[in-house]
C-alpha cells in the first residue's frame, strides 16, 4: 500500500480538488438526512467503497435504527444471559452488543447526490491513477482517511453541534473499520469508540442465540 500512497501523492492536484469534492459531498448528505428524517440521532458515518475504484458511496447509523434492529434481535430470540424477564434489561444489552458489530450489514447504505457527480469523478480518478482491483481499495482507503480526518476542520462542521459526536469511517473490503476509525476522528471519539467496541465484544459470549434459547 505504502508504494501506492507514494505514486498517488504526485498527482497531488488531482487528490485536492477531489477531496474537497467529497468534503463538500459528506456535508450534503449529512444534512440531507437530517431534513428527511429531523427525528433521527445519527452517531457513525462510513464512506464505503467497492473494488476496482467502481463504487463510492456512504453508510450511516442511527440511534434509533439501533434501537429498532434491537428490537429484531430481541423478537427473533436473543437474550442477554445474565437478565431478568425484564423486555428492556435485554433491549440495553443488546442495543450495547450490536452498536459497532456490523457497519457493512445494518447501517443505511446510500449513494451520494448524483448531482454532486461523486461516482464519476473518482472513477476519473481511478483510471487516471490507473488505480484498479486492490489499488482502488487502497485509494478508497488513502483519501478517505484523510477526508474524514480533516472534515472536523470545515466550519460547516464545526458550526453543527450536532455533527460533533457523529463516529467517521471507512467500510471496504481492504480496510479495517475500527483501525479507520481511529485515525479519522479526534481523540476523544476514537477513546469513545474504542470502549463501546470493546463492551460490544464483552457481551457476545453473554448473548444466547436463538438456538441455545430453544436447547
Amino acid at each position: 500500500m505504502f508504494s501506492y500512497i507514494a505514486q498517488a501523492t504526485s498527482h497531488q492536484n488531482d487528490l485536492s480538488q477531489f477531496r474537497d469534492r467529497l468534503h463538500k459531498a459528506i456535508l450534503h448528505s449529512l444534512d440531507a438526512f437530517r431534513r428527511e428524517f429531523p427525528t433521527q440521532t445519527i452517531y457513525g458515518f462510513a464512506i464505503a467503497g467497492g473494488q476496482s475504484g467502481n463504487y463510492l458511496g456512504y453508510q450511516l447509523m442511527t440511534e434509533e435504527r439501533l434501537t429498532t434492529i434491537a428490537d429484531y434481535y430481541y423478537e427473533q430470540g436473543y437474550r442477554y444471559k445474565y437478565a431478568s424477564t425484564d423486555r428492556q434489561e435485554h433491549h440495553s444489552k443488546l442495543r450495547e452488543w450490536m452498536r459497532w458489530q456490523n457497519p457493512e450489514d445494518d447501517w443505511y447504505m446510500a449513494e451520494f447526490d448524483e448531482s454532486l457527480e461523486i461516482a464519476s469523478a473518482f472513477q476519473e480518478l481511478v483510471e487516471r491513477l490507473n488505480a484498479f482491483g486492490d489499488y482502488a481499495e487502497h485509494l478508497v482507503q488513502y483519501l478517505c482517511d484523510d477526508v474524514l480526518a480533516t472534515l472536523h476542520q470545515y466550519s460547516s462542521w464545526i458550526d453543527a453541534p450536532c455533527y460533533h459526536s457523529i463516529i467517521l469511517g471507512v467500510a471496504s473490503d481492504e480496510a479495517d473499520f475500527l483501525t479507520c476509525c481511529a485515525r479519522c476522528n479526534p481523540y476523544h471519539l476514537a477513546i469513545t469508540l474504542r470502549g463501546q467496541n470493546r463492551a460490544g465484544e464483552e457481551l457476545d459470549n453473554r448473548i444466547m442465540r436463538p438456538e441455545a434459547n430453544e436447547s
